[in-house]
Formats: structure tokens, C-alpha cells, sequence
């Protein structure tokens, strides 16, 4: 991507977590989301088990799944910042990701029953489009900022999510215009 990242010196100490982050970031790209569950910490796999985290996410399968997976290659990041040390790292990264609005016609705008109703020659004209596309620098690419947290366990540098936090909604209630109201808050 080029641009002002992290110091070259930085950059080679951080291989693994930024391998991590980029496997991360493509296999949520391509609703992978099985992959990108290997992917995150300890910490927030006691929280939610892999079938349900994939429940929850919508996940692609069969040739959606390999034509996502196909045109997640395209995804790329620059590390740009690190803070902490050691175990538990804070790693912001610059990304690139190929933009889904505008490929969409090319994958029946990403229409789950049409493309895995594909025959095989059907199949291998889009991953070969696709791979074309890439190649070509040909995809609407679109970029962005993320910061990730990241903990370095036994097997490796894995992705903390934090789910022991819970989400937070933000709530403002405006009584002011309201006569008769009784509200309540529970946890």
C-alpha cells in the first residue's frame, strides 16, 4: 500500500501479528467466519462457542464461500502504529478491501442461490474472472483505518475481541416532553 507505517525495523517484529490481522480481516471479508473464529483469542472463545459465533454472523458456504474466499485475496493492510509490549499488543493498520458494491453484478450481486446453483465451467469462468480482476489491479478497491487488539498465546498471536464486555447501546431518554412516564432499567 505504501505510505508512513511503523518503522521498517518494527515491521519485522510484527510479522506474525500483522499475518494474523490480514488472515483475520480476509476470512471476515469472505464470511468465513468458521476461519476467522480460530483466529481469536481464548479469552473470547469461553464466551461464545464457534457454532454460535457463526450462527450469529451469517456465514457463507459452498461456491459463495469459494468465490468470497477467491476475491478476499485482494485484501490488504499497512501496519501503522503499535502501542503495548510483550504479550498484548495494540496494532492499527491501514486496509484495502475490494469494494462488494461494485463487483457485485459480476457475482449475481452476491445472490447465495445463484451462485452455488453454478455448473463447474460456470464456476471456473468467475474465480478466473475474478483472479483476472485482481491481477489486472482491475478491483474498486476500498480503504480504511482499524485498530486491533492482539494477545500472544501458546499457539500464537490471536485476535481479542473482548466479547466478555458485552456490547454496549447507547440510551438517551428524553423525558422533557413526555407528562406521565415511568421508565425503568434492568439489567
Amino acid at each position: 500500500m505504501g505510505g508512513h507505517g511503523i518503522a521498517a525495523e518494527r515491521v519485522a517484529d510484527l510479522q506474525e501479528p500483522v499475518q494474523v490481522i490480514q488472515a483475520y480481516l480476509r476470512a471476515t471479508y469472505a464470511r468465513d467466519f468458521v476461519q476467522a473464529y480460530g483466529l481469536i483469542s481464548s479469552e473470547d472463545k469461553k464466551v461464545r462457542d464457534v457454532n454460535r459465533s457463526v450462527q450469529q454472523r451469517g456465514a457463507f458456504n459452498g461456491f459463495t464461500l469459494e468465490a468470497a474466499r477467491k476475491l478476499s485475496e485482494a485484501v490488504d493492510l499497512e501496519p501503522q502504529s503499535l502501542k503495548g509490549a510483550g504479550e498484548r499488543v495494540q496494532l492499527l493498520v491501514k486496509y484495502r478491501v475490494p469494494d462488494t458494491k461494485k463487483i457485485a453484478p459480476t457475482l449475481f450481486n452476491c445472490d447465495p442461490f445463484r451462485l452455488n446453483a453454478l455448473n463447474g465451467a460456470e464456476r471456473e469462468r468467475l474465480l478466473a474472472t475474478l483472479a483476472k480482476k485482481r491481477q489486472d489491479r482491475a478491483l474498486d478497491m476500498i480503504e480504511g483505518e482499524q485498530s486491533f487488539e492482539l494477545i500472544k498465546e501458546k499457539t500464537g498471536w490471536r485476535i481479542c475481541l473482548n466479547w466478555a464486555a458485552g456490547v454496549k447501546i447507547p440510551l438517551q431518554l428524553d423525558v422533557s416532553r413526555v407528562g406521565d412516564l415511568q421508565v425503568e432499567l434492568s439489567t
